[in-house]
């Protein structure tokens, strides 16, 4: 044993001469050995014991049941992050939950050399597969630890800038509300002393920010992004008028009509809002236009909460109908609980809501409605991905709606599209079990399905689909890519690739194709 670095072809020469000589295994432990197994095993107070190491006071943390919960999960996590073969395709997954071990470690007040190893981890996987969007929340979860973790002040200050860059292009106003949440913290940095003004550039840094949210503002096709931008912009200006209560006053007024008209728009995060406006009223103990902006903002919560309720009940009565067979009772329910459901808060029973009305279309015929219904479903279903870089599982059986619906209206690019999109989702949700299983039976039903349309095909269509086996082999849809084959009269290609045997004859050929 040493406490020197001993490189590895020199310790495996060494270990070998040392077998040879003694005749029993030896192994060489060397400095990168003694730290692992200090910092990886948590055996800090053995090593300050053994070197007496003074002026250091051991923190003695008592363990709940949520630490408890956390340090399971971190468990679970790495032990599939060790297993690489898991990611194979999915590498943005793995980054996720590199990210997500980082967190639980922050979480767990590990020594900072281990949480900060885990965010380089994500970042350098993230920077060869993952998404600008992927990016931005690493590097945003590193300038929330170094400050709320390690009153590290130096490092917020060089983090937001990468963290800048990473948000100024973005469309979407939550990625420049996590730099707004950067840029609070800096400011209140700068209030408390403990970052020069000059090093923090605000004044700078604060033009760019809301020229960039100013620019989402003004986006009518988006109305929920537009107003969440525009509430950023009047929190930055909310903090940058402490202490003038009348600029205040003015910031408030503007805060309560976005908050009047966020009435109705699904995906606009109130829940923030109320509690950022809950705490402002520890500063404003005697102001008017607080008062009116918290009961404006409460009718509003209030509204949520009784709405969200009678969505829900209206949602459980038409899912009742539609198990029932009672199509258009469905619809008439569902299209109700709908707009009471319509809010960030019920996000899951919304898109459950709209599905389930796509459902109800769809066994009335009317097919276009049912399309319509499962798109917008699926669209809200992947808001989360868009926002936070997660994945609903219901999202994957609403895109496998979309296919079967494409397949019934005959557009089948479209519904190769579908198929693509549905694995993929697959894919990063990672299924397992009985799930897997049910997703790939259906995938291979699908597919079956499409081959049969193919078979069905007119002679004077078949004559434009020549360039489509390749193309179906891509996707890996077997059967669909013989069955055209076989339409197209390759039946000889069939054999010579072995999807036929050389024993099967002509007729038994055709009745299985026939028959499907």
């Amino acid at each position: 044993m040493t406490n020197q670095f001993v490189k590895d072809k020199a310790r495996a020469e060494v270990e070998d001469a040392l077998k040879s000589e003694c005749r029993i295994v030896v192994r060489i432990l060397d400095r990168t050995w003694i730290l692992e197994r200090v910092f990886e095993n948590n055996r800090h107070q053995i090593a300050i014991d053994a070197l007496k190491i003074t002026g250091y006071e051991a923190k003695k943390r008592v363990t709940g049941p949520h630490d408890l919960e956390r340090e399971a999960e971190l468990r679970e996590l790495e032990s599939q992050i060790a297993t690489t073969e898991r990611y194979q395709g999915v590498e943005y997954q793995l980054s996720e939950d590199c990210l997500r071990a980082a967190i639980l470690a922050r979480n767990l007040e590990l020594p900072r050399v281990e949480v900060e190893g885990r965010l380089t981890r994500a970042e350098n996987i993230a920077e060869k597969f993952g998404s600008q969007q992927q990016r931005l929340r690493i590097t945003y979860a590193r300038a929330w630890s170094v400050f709320w973790w390690y009153d590290d002040f130096h490092e917020l200050n060089r983090l937001y800038d990468v963290v800048e860059g990473f948000a100024v292009t973005s469309a979407q106003a939550s990625d420049l509300g996590l730099l707004t949440n950067l840029w609070q913290v800096l400011l209140t940095t700068v209030t408390a002393g403990q970052l020069a003004g000059e090093i923090a550039k605000l004044p700078s840094r604060t033009a760019k920010l809301k020229a960039e949210l100013k620019r989402l503002a003004v986006e009518q096709t988006r109305p929920n992004n537009a107003l969440q931008a525009r509430t950023l912009i009047l929190l930055i200006d909310l903090c940058s008028a402490i202490g003038n209560i009348a600029q205040v006053s003015e910031v408030l007024i503007e805060l309560k009509e976005v908050i009047a008209a966020s009435s109705g728009l699904a995906t606009y995060p109130l829940s923030p809002l109320i509690d950022i406006v809950r705490e402002l009223g520890e500063v404003l103990p005697d102001n008017q236009e607080y008062d009116e902006l918290f009961e404006t903002m409460l009718k509003l919560a209030e509204d949520r909460a009784s709405s969200g309720e009678t969505g829900r009940m209206l949602l459980q009565r038409g899912l009742q109908k539609l198990e029932a067979g009672k199509r258009y009772d469905a619809i008439r329910l569902l299209g109700r609980a709908q707009p009471r459901l319509a809010v960030r808060e019920c996000r899951p029973e919304f898109v459950i809501a709209i599905a389930g009305c796509s459902s109800a279309y769809e066994q009335a015929g009317l097919l276009w409605a049912a399309r319509a219904n499962a798109l917008t479903a699926a669209n809200h279903a992947l808001t989360e991905f868009w926002e936070h870089g997660q994945v609903m599982s219901m999202a994957v059986r609403c895109v496998q709606r979309l296919v079967w619906l494409e397949l019934q209206l005959g557009r089948v690019p479209c519904a190769l599209a579908w198929m693509t999109t549905a694995r993929v989702l697959a894919q990063h949700l990672m299924l397992q079990g009985d799930r897997k299983a049910a997703f790939v039976e259906e995938s291979n039903t699908q597919d079956v399905v499409l081959g049969l349309l193919l078979l069905k095909a007119d002679l004077w269509e078949l004559k434009w689909l020549d360039f489509m086996p390749s193309l179906l082999e891509h996707y890996g849809l077997n059967f669909s890519r013989m069955a055209l084959l076989y339409a197209l009269g390759y039946e000889d290609r069939l054999r010579t690739d072995g999807d036929i045997s050389a024993s099967e004859g002509k007729e038994a050929v055709r009745e299985f194709f026939q028959n499907g």
